[in-house]
């Protein structure tokens, strides 16, 4: 694990202001690996050492700004002894499934593949198709709080997981996934739902033609939190 240090907290230099704030600098946090087990265990670990918060009046624990990157043949089959394999599921089906789910309360699915008014992974890998180098096959999943679009389909939250994005560079399809918040305990789901959504892209793109092969995955998180509930199973895996 490599953390990269901001520079020190700077001042607010508003002239007209009697106490001046401090300015904080979030540290930048890379995780690397190429197990998922093994790099869910020292995210969990590294967000349960961070800093207190509250979620809807939960007690929490966060972090912010990281980011894992799982290496091109990372294991996404290893599963660790506290990971909660029927919840892993439901992050599955959340991704690959176009139904809202009735736990889960969302689809990614839904958003990638009907909410703009077209199958934006089929935009992807037509995209993808005709110029190989492009910098913008990218999905977006973020609405603005209550739209019409997510409330017209009983979708209650503003999405997690904000965008997508697919890069081919050196005959490997590499792919980037941005949250703007993420549970850590349950992580575990959305890094093993990637994994799958990952490989089905690049079925789709081997259908059309294209012969690449699986590359990376970076999950870029801005508020990583694990919840009070989960502190004593965290706090385990130190």
């Amino acid at each position: 694990m490599l953390e990269l240090e901001l520079p020190a907290a700077k001042t607010n230099s508003n002239k007209g202001a009697k106490n001046p704030e401090p300015v904080r600098d979030f540290p930048v946090t890379l995780i690397q690996g190429n197990c998922m087990a093994n790099l869910w265990q020292q995210y969990v670990k590294f967000v349960f050492e961070g800093i207190p918060g509250i979620d809807d009046d939960l007690e929490i624990r966060e972090c912010f700004l990281v980011t894992l990157y799982f290496e091109k043949g990372s294991d996404f089959e290893q599963v660790h002894p506290a990971m909660d394999l029927t919840k892993q599921q439901l992050y599955v089906e959340k991704l690959l499934s176009s139904e809202v789910h009735t736990v889960l309360g969302d689809s990614y699915g839904y958003r990638l593949r009907y909410s703009y008014g077209l199958d934006q992974v089929e935009a992807m890998v037509n995209r993808l198709v005709t110029k190989p180098e492009s910098k913008a096959v990218c999905a977006n999943l973020l609405h603005p709080i209550q739209s019409l679009i997510e409330q017209s389909v009983s979708m209650q939250r503003v999405a997690c997981m904000t965008n997508m994005q697919v890069l081919w560079r050196e005959n490997a399809l590499n792919l980037i996934a941005h949250f703007r918040s993420q549970n850590a305990w349950n992580s575990h789901g959305n890094f093993k739902a990637l994994h799958i959504w990952h490989k089905n892209f690049l079925n789709q793109l081997h259908k059309s033609g294209v012969e690449a092969e699986l590359g990376s995955i970076a999950v870029v998180i801005n508020a990583a939190h694990i919840y009070k509930c989960d502190f004593e199973k965290a706090a385990s895996l130190i």
